[in-house]
């Protein structure tokens, strides 16, 4: 289980991670075994797929960046910190406030 989450974190922290061409990283999320951690992955995982397939918005609207790298840095954190209740929530179609 741990080990799963380690290399999702570890895609996330990649630096062309954040970039435009982020649908590239689609295969690594798909390749997590997202069994092992249950449906809470399974969801993060999901949700990771409203970034990684929004690059050419992200290059288009500056704001829409700002809140998608926003999110994956609160992402990353939750992760980090074994708080995959709040990790579930960012879903990248919008600022999770209140996390």
């Amino acid at each position: 289980m741990k080990e799963q989450l380690i290399n999702l974190i570890s895609i996330l922290e990649d630096p062309g991670f954040t970039g435009f061409n982020t649908h590239n990283y689609n295969q690594g999320i798909e390749s997590i075994n997202k069994k092992s951690l249950g449906t809470s992955l399974e969801t993060i995982c999901c949700n990771l797929f409203h970034y990684t397939n929004d690059g050419e918005i992200r290059k288009k609207d500056l704001e829409h960046k700002n809140m998608q790298e926003s999110e994956l840095k609160k992402l990353i954190s939750f992760l980090k910190s074994g708080n995959i209740e709040s990790a579930q929530k960012i879903n990248f179609l919008g600022n999770s406030n209140g996390l």
